[in-house]
């Protein structure tokens, strides 16, 4: 990057710098807030030195003191051992509340004690090695007291956080599942809101109305309305340039203006100065300033800093530190810039390190003191940390601010970074730099998704309404799948269209009909011989349901355009009248958890929840023609109908049942769902299959895979494939393999593998899309169906969630 003036440093007549001595295994600030008593408070972190705990300091202005207040691992409590992660980290989650309060969550990426890196997805959960959870910090600056107010986010660190300082609610962004949560102070009460995006939104600010705002993947504003408890993706997207599609250009920092109507803020990819004003209309209204430094051309790299850091100066100024990406161990070029709204004048006062002080590699975060002087947290090479104070200059002295550093003095050189990274005699961070050589995510086969709907063109499933529940595959190969959330749908992918076009509408996953418009759950579909779909709902909540309904759907009346010339048109069932989902049954207070089909009676079997009811329905008369009560603890999750008509499921304390269609009765067939000694009460059937070997396999909700054979009435027990709790989905491959889903919505998904000739089961891992056509890792999941080249159909269940796609291996 050859920038005029671009070697400039601020004179150390406007910067001084101080080191905060006895850290030696800090070497990051990433938070610093203002305190109504104008000292300023800040959390010297740990990014990878082993073992280490986070601090909050403070520092009087007017004395020019230091002074730790609180010790996070002290305050907390937390005995952690050698092989557990520690509170390394309060990044960019450091706010003042109202009363003075200043408020901090935790976060994690430095490894455990004797360990050298730290695998977040790979000890996600787990109680002996995997991160506790974020926790939430309450300092008081008056009686100098500090409490911990109790997890917010379990097993994950918090990577943002704001404040709604009339309602005493904390909004916090966790990692690395990217769920929002919020956080009521006075109740110490933590609501997770759910996922948000795949990367985490550096930029989280809440208005002066309560409204709380963010980006997604592609820089889409986001807003969470606490009044409707409703997060949506509004029309309005930050600056990009116009040849990119946004993609990973989230915001990564951002300042809210002190009337907190305006939030001002730069992009990932872009860096283009924005300000959004929140109130402006039904979405808002967004003004592109442009950006500062380098270049953004057409068909090259862009040659830009990133912002790392930004604040109000009591001036009205907007004072912004941009940097080098650290990725690459930058030489040191982190800036200070401003940008007056009301001149629209932006300036680059040159690099914050002074000609004897260590080089600092960027600022991370910023704020402002009563006098007017913008303080940095900066990272370093090396510890201790080091907090930057700059004071602006008067406009009239803007010649006088910079002195020229001579070409080439950079601290760092190309043998240094190099031995930053692979040093094996490392120490602290560097050590932690190295790469194991495991990977948690599935390298076996390869995985890809379908968004649900044309987002481009806003036909897509709403985020909260897109949780896939129920998947199933038609003779066909058409695959139809219902979601649940503030509505369920129902919607159709036809892998036999989906390469026809770019443009074609039928190339991703469109949705049918709205199956019921209030909140429902549809975790069951089943399909008689001529192709009718059914649908059970549970309306309302799985616990507590206002009832449920048994819906039929003929895809005979779908009419397909096909698409000329890859011109878009419009959906192939907007208009069509004889589209419809037909409610046959109705349970008053009883949802409809599981359904089989009988194809020989033309009988639909299903349990209703939560009084474990099984019922069968007569699809010709169109009634209930059976209803036993089944004794159950637990119900059972799914039911499997075979070919003689026989339906099993599972009750009591983890026995399995068989309905017998000759004699109308509930059979206990003497057989015990495996369980760990003790917990047969806890265990039920969670997902049934077929094999290839003609048995029974099934999972259960405390994560056992079992295989029974109906005809020798015995079962056996295949194990645990992970150490997840229930197994949610199954399916029976073409490869002669069982595929299954290992893990509830509190855990991170694995997808895992039975291979039935070699009696092998197999941990494939977590389902990552690679980037086609976008990256995303699923981390919930609950539906599988077969296609019918042998693909595997994997229905995300988060409040953003996709139709995945793993395609097995071919073995040599």
């Amino acid at each position: 990057m050859n920038r005029p003036g671009q070697n400039r440093t601020v004179s150390s007549e406007f910067l001084k710098i101080h080191e905060i001595s006895g850290l030696e295994q800090h070497d990051v600030i990433y938070s610093v807030t203002t305190g109504l008593d104008g000292n300023i408070y800040f959390a010297p972190s740990s990014e990878f030195y082993p073992g280490s705990t986070a601090r909050i300091f403070s520092f009087c202005p007017s004395e020019k003191t230091l002074r730790e207040v609180v010790n996070v691992e002290t305050l907390t409590g937390s005995d952690f051992s050698d092989y557990k992660p520690s509170h390394s980290k309060i990044h960019v989650s450091m706010v003042t509340g109202k009363d003075g309060i200043i408020y901090a969550a935790t976060h994690l990426t430095a490894p455990p004690r004797r360990e050298k890196y730290v695998g977040i997805y790979e000890t996600y959960g787990d109680p002996k090695r995997g991160y506790p959870g974020s926790v939430i910090i309450a300092y008081n600056p008056k009686t100098q007291n500090a409490v911990n107010l109790g997890r917010v986010c379990p097993f994950e660190g918090a990577r943002v956080m704001t404040i709604d300082k009339e309602r005493d609610i904390l909004y916090i962004i966790s990692m690395p599942k990217s769920h929002l949560y919020s956080f009521d102070i006075k109740k110490r009460f933590a609501r997770d809101l759910g996922r948000v995006s795949m990367e985490n939104s550096l930029g989280l600010e809440c208005d002066y109305r309560g409204f709380v705002f963010f980006t997604d993947d592609e820089g889409r504003i986001v807003r969470y309305d606490p009044e409707k408890d409703i997060i949506e993706r509004l029309s309005i997207q930050i600056p990009d340039a116009p040849w990119r599609n946004g993609k990973a250009n989230y915001v990564r920092r951002t300042a809210l203006s002190p009337d907190g109507k305006t939030i001002w803020g730069c992009g990932t990819k872009s860096v283009r100065l924005f300000a959004y004003k929140t109130d402006k209309g039904a979405h808002g209204e967004m003004v592109d300033h442009g950006f500062f430094l380098g270049t953004d051309n057409y068909g090259r790299w862009p040659d830009l800093l990133a912002c790392k850091a930004m604040c109000f100066g009591r001036d009205g100024k907007i004072y912004i530190a941009f940097s080098e990406d650290e990725a690459l161990i930058a030489s040191g070029n982190c800036r200070i810039c401003s940008f007056d709204p009301a001149a629209g004048i932006k300036r680059d006062f040159g690099i914050i390190t002074g000609k004897h002080t260590p080089e600092i590699i960027t600022a991370l975060d910023a704020s402002a003191d009563n006098s007017g002087n913008i303080y940095f947290g900066t990272r370093i090479k090396n510890p201790p940390p080091q907090l930057a104070v700059f004071t602006p200059p008067p406009d009239n002295l803007l010649d006088e601010v910079s002195d020229i550093l001579n070409p080439g003095t950079s601290c760092f050189s190309e043998k240094d970074i190099c031995n930053w990274i692979i040093d094996n005699n490392a120490s602290g961070f560097s050590a932690a730099h190295k790469q194991k050589k495991g990977s948690p995510y599935v390298q076996e086969g390869s995985v890809t998704l379908r968004e649900l709907g044309w987002n481009n063109l806003g036909l897509k499933i709403p985020d909260g309404e897109s949780r896939i529940t129920a998947l199933i595959c038609l003779p066909d190969g058409k695959i139809y799948g219902a979601t649940s959330g503030r509505r369920s749908h129902l919607f159709l992918f036809n892998p036999a269209e989906s390469g026809y076009y770019k443009e074609s509408f039928n190339s991703c996953p469109m949705e049918i009909r709205v199956i019921e418009d209030a909140p429902a759950i549809c975790r069951s579909m089943a399909a008689d011989k001529n192709g009718i779909i059914y649908l059970g709902t549970i309306s309302g909540t799985y616990n507590n349901p206002a009832g449920g309904c048994i819906y039929s759907y003929n895809p005979e009346n779908e009419t397909h355009i096909w698409e000329e010339h890859g011109l878009p048109r419009r959906p192939f069932l907007l208009g069509a009248e004889n589209v419809k989902i037909i409610k046959i049954y109705q349970f008053a207070n009883e949802g409809i958890t599981a359904l089989a089909i009988d194809h020989t009676r033309n009988i639909l079997y299903g349990i209703t929840c939560p009084g474990s009811n099984f019922f069968a329905y007569n699809l010709q008369t169109k009634k209930i023609t059976l209803q036993i009560k089944l004794e159950a603890l637990r119900t059972s999750q799914s039911l499997l109908c075979d070919a003689d008509g026989y339906v099993y499921g599972s009750f009591k304390e983890g026995s399995m049942f068989r309905f017998n269609p000759e004699k109308k009765n509930i059979e206990d067939i003497n057989i015990k769902l495996p369980a760990q000694k003790g917990r047969e009460y806890l265990s039920a059937v969670n997902s049934f299959t077929v094999g290839a070997d003609n048995l029974i396999y099934g999972g259960t909700t405390d994560g056992n895979l079992f295989s029974y054979d109906k005809n020798r009435n015995f079962i056996r027990s295949i194990g645990k494939p992970a150490m997840n709790n229930g197994i949610p989905a199954l399916c029976s491959g073409n490869d002669y393999r069982i595929y299954g889903i290992n893990g509830t919505g509190d855990d991170i998904a694995r997808l895992f593998c039975y291979d039935i000739k070699n009696n092998d089961c197999k941990d494939l891992g977590i389902l990552q899309a690679s980037g086609i056509p976008k990256f995303w890792v699923g981390h919930c999941f609950e539906s599988m169906a077969t296609g019918l080249n042998g693909e595997i159909y994997i229905g995300e269940s988060d409040r953003i969630s996709h139709l995945f796609i793993y395609y097995p291996s071919i073995k040599q």
